[in-house]
Parts: structure tokens; C-alpha cells; sequence
């Protein structure tokens, strides 16, 4: 028997709107964190279609820089997810600021458990990404590896995750979803070179708590990020991370598409 068809929904339900004041005082704090270590977690997929023809993506700005995240859901209860960060970097000699720039793409799969006006997110993936860090030679923090030197610092490498994931979710008509969630990520680098090459490349595990909010109308909503990262390494201390995140994003849905 085959499926009817559903219709293209793009209707308009009025929700809570993070105030104007406040966006602009995380946007200030979103920048200032922009600057970061060799390493810095990405964007996290805070709420999963789980309804067949849902197509949503999101715009965010924070930790990692830019971040463009999309999940599609191409039947009940299941979706399909990937993400993109980019960090171009910056650099001011003789103020200990440092370049940092950041490439990171993943996919992956979620399965997602309705409970009333609650949900459960359950996903995994991988990702390949390459980073830079470039410090001045009066910098005294180091970039994402303490050199055995003075002097321009340059760190260079290619990295892999997977990671695994849970989402807790909640609807309400004052915030259309707010939740927690927790990622679980294997971080491994499969080259890097710097002034002196390594001969060791870093592993470790992340854990990275956040919290979320969405607040607008149905189709297009405001999306704050919170949370830290906590590392456990694996043979080397040496991979520095960002350890506070926040992001700021723009995240829009269509539904009823098949």
C-alpha cells in the first residue's frame, strides 16, 4: 500500500525570541573565543528530524569560527547529518596573538526516540580535519604544542575523529527545544609537523557536555551553544584544546518534503 503523500508545511508558529540584548552580548563572547588552540571542538548537532522529509541545517558562529551543520530525515525515527567548520585565522606579531586556522568536515547517522514532549538523540560519526597555529616570538602560552625552542612557532597537522553522542530534548512554547547533550570523541593526528618535528602524534579522548536553546518561529530559529571539553590523553598532553565553547547560530526547517 503506498504512502500519501504529505503536503509542504511552512507554516509560521510564533515562539520565543532570544532578546536582541542578549545575542549581541554572546556574539561579543563568541568572538572573543573564536581564538583557539590547535584543536577546538566544532558545533554540535543539538536536535535531529525525526520525521520523514524534514530537511533542517544551521549557520553558527563561536569556538570553531564557522560552522554550517544539515540533518535529513529519510524515514521515521532515523536521519542522516554532516558538518563544516572553518576557521581562516589571524595573526598580530609582537601582541602574543596567534593564526589560528581550523577545516573540519563529518557525517553521520542519528536514530531518535520520541517520549511525549521529550526526545532522545542517539549518534555517531567521523571527520577528517587539517589545522594550523602560528605564534609570534614573544608569545609565552605556546600554540596547541610546547616547542623545546625560541622563536616563530609554526604547528601543522591532519586529524581524525569519531565520535558518539546523546541528546536530551524538550519542547515547550517558551523555548520551541532546549536540551543537553554529551559527545564522546577518539581525537588521533596522522601527521604534524612544527619547527622541531614530532615524531609523536597526539591521541585522546573528549568528553564535551553542552547545553542548548532554540527560540523563534517554526521554520527559522535562534540556536545558543554552551558547554566545555574535557580531555583524557591517550599517550601525549601536548594536544591543547579549547576548553570553554560557546556558539551562536541561525537554524531553519522545512518539513513534510516526501
Amino acid at each position: 500500500m503506498s504512502r500519501s503523500r504529505r503536503p509542504l508545511r511552512l507554516r509560521s508558529r510564533a515562539g520565543t525570541i532570544v532578546p536582541a540584548a542578549l545575542i549581541a552580548a554572546l556574539v561579543i563572547v563568541a568572538v572573543i573565543s573564536a581564538c583557539a588552540p590547535l584543536y577546538t571542538p566544532n558545533v554540535m548537532h543539538s536536535s535531529l528530524p525525526d520525521r520523514a522529509g524534514t530537511v533542517q541545517g544551521g549557520l553558527y558562529y563561536g569556538a570553531s569560527s564557522f560552522n554550517a551543520t544539515a540533518e535529513v530525515a529519510p524515514i521515521d525515527g532515523w536521519s542522516l547529518l554532516g558538518s563544516f567548520a572553518y576557521d581562516g585565522g589571524w595573526f598580530s606579531s609582537g601582541t602574543g596573538s596567534r593564526n589560528v586556522s581550523l577545516r573540519f568536515a563529518e557525517g553521520g547517522i542519528g536514530k531518535s526516540l520520541r517520549f511525549g514532549s521529550a526526545k532522545m538523540d542517539i549518534l555517531a560519526g567521523y571527520g577528517a580535519g587539517h589545522a594550523v597555529a602560528l605564534w609570534p616570538l614573544d608569545s609565552t602560552a605556546g600554540a596547541g604544542f610546547y616547542p623545546d625552542l625560541n622563536g616563530t612557532y609554526r604547528v601543522e597537522g591532519n586529524y581524525r575523529r569519531a565520535f558518539v553522542q546523546v541528546n536530551a530534548v524538550r519542547f515547550s512554547e517558551q523555548a520551541r527545544e532546549s536540551g543537553l547533550g554529551l559527545r564522546t570523541s577518539y581525537v588521533w593526528f596522522t601527521d604534524l609537523a612544527r619547527t622541531e618535528r614530532s615524531t609523536l602524534y597526539p591521541r585522546a579522548i573528549f568528553l564535551d557536555p553542552v547545553a542548548f536553546i532554540r527560540g523563534g518561529s517554526r521554520n527559522i530559529q535562534f540556536e545558543l551553544q554552551g558547554g566545555f571539553s574535557a580531555k583524557l590523553p591517550l599517550n601525549s598532553d601536548q594536544l591543547r584544546v579549547q576548553v570553554i565553547f560557546i556558539e551562536l547560530g541561525v537554524h531553519g526547517v522545512l518539513e513534510g518534503l516526501w
